[in-house]
């Protein structure tokens, strides 16, 4: 799989690559250093603060501003894509501090206590209210800091396909349970009875990784086969399986066969497939050979040639081949990285399942 070298900031790393078990979504919430963000994406979030009609409308609103910066940030050089995402952070702070209630905010604290672990006594709130030394920040610290490079080698071992997921995520929960039993043994009896306080009433994590957001508009201006130049505006009601490729990645080929069974199973149901061509190589620019390349895959849907790197830059993408999908709002709900198949993964299922999904959903 060809990779785009890119920044892992905040967004970036909830965005990114996660074990291909699953249609992806935010993902890895214990491991953010602040969730903020992307919680204020999630409907179970949204569901947990009773939030009225008008703080829903009021809420979509902000993400949707700030949505099409956090996806670009993904593949910025890292001081860019950090700053971006930091002014991102600061507005939307202030914003939702209008919108929420002093009851709200501190709800969503909790939550984000609860998904980090005990590691969040490490925030200076929660370590103000603790009181903690030190010597006991210095130790707790240090546990963190082991935990963290834990997860990454278990993370390093599935993508590099020499563990399975499941072995990656079972010796993951293992060092995330020791990590909690040694913070406890860090803390005073009364610091162990106010961390009920601290993260309130139970939360399910189960819930999240059902975000959204608003899919980053196409570019008209460069050349379009198969169709008038399109956007995605205009395709409301609508399912868009949206794939970046280049004709000469291999594992984008070795996609073609689920493109065109998804066109033929679903096209009429109302799905629509838009391939984006972001060359890599020089010869992936001529124009007259993506043409010619499109027509020997039997591709029949629209493709616009993305020799800039408009689009690509627009979504933040950084891998060829990668698919969205794009429900009938116009909202970004699920993609995959990297070979539908890849390894057996079986992404080709799974994706046809979340475009029933999406297709069965009112517009």
């Amino acid at each position: 799989m060809r990779h785009f070298v890119g920044l892992l900031v905040v967004a970036a790393v909830a965005l990114g690559m996660v074990p291909r078990a699953t249609a992806q979504n935010v993902s890895g919430y214990g491991m953010m250093p602040d969730p903020f963000l992307l919680l204020l994406r999630e409907p179970a979030v949204q569901d947990d603060l009773s939030l009225n009609a008008e703080q829903k409308r009021r809420l979509v609103e902000i993400n949707h501003s700030f949505d099409g910066v956090l996806l670009a940030t993904r593949n910025m050089s890292p001081g860019i894509g950090q700053a971006k995402v930091m002014e991102v952070m600061s507005e939307t702070r202030r914003q939702v501090a209008e919108l929420l209630s002093g009851e709200q905010q501190n709800r969503m604290r909790e939550i984000a206590y609860r998904l980090r672990g005990l590691s969040f006594v490490l925030t200076p709130h929660a370590a103000e209210q603790l009181q903690l030394t030190s010597q006991q920040k210095a130790v707790i610290e240090s546990i963190v800091k082991k935990t963290r490079k834990e997860v990454s080698d278990a993370q390093s071992e599935t993508y590099q396909g020499r563990e399975s997921h499941q072995q990656s995520q079972n010796a993951i929960a293992s060092a995330r349970k020791r990590e909690q039993q040694a913070i406890l043994g860090t803390l005073n009896d009364n610091q162990k009875q106010q961390l009920t306080a601290l993260v309130g009433q139970p939360f399910d994590p189960e819930r999240l990784g059902r975000a959204s957001f608003k899919a980053p508009e196409l570019s008209t201006g460069d050349e379009w086969i198969n169709s008038e130049p399109l956007q995605l505006a205009d395709l409301r009601g609508k399912v868009v399986a949206l794939h970046f490729w280049a004709f000469g990645c291999g594992n984008c080929i070795r996609n073609y066969p689920w493109y065109r069974g998804w066109s033929e199973s679903y096209a009429k149901k109302g799905l629509v497939i838009i391939g984006v061509h972001t060359p890599e190589t020089e010869t992936e620019r001529d124009g007259d050979r993506v043409r010619q390349k499109v027509k020997e895959a039997a591709f029949t849907f629209p493709v616009v040639i993305d020799n800039e790197k408009t689009n690509w830059n627009a979504w933040g993408n950084s891998m060829w081949p990668s698919v969205y999908l794009i429900d009938k709002r116009g909202r970004l709900r699920y993609w995959w990285y990297g070979e539908l198949n890849w390894k057996e993964a079986g992404g080709q299922k799974i994706m046809g399942a979340k475009i029933e999904q999406l297709l069965a959903e009112d517009a």
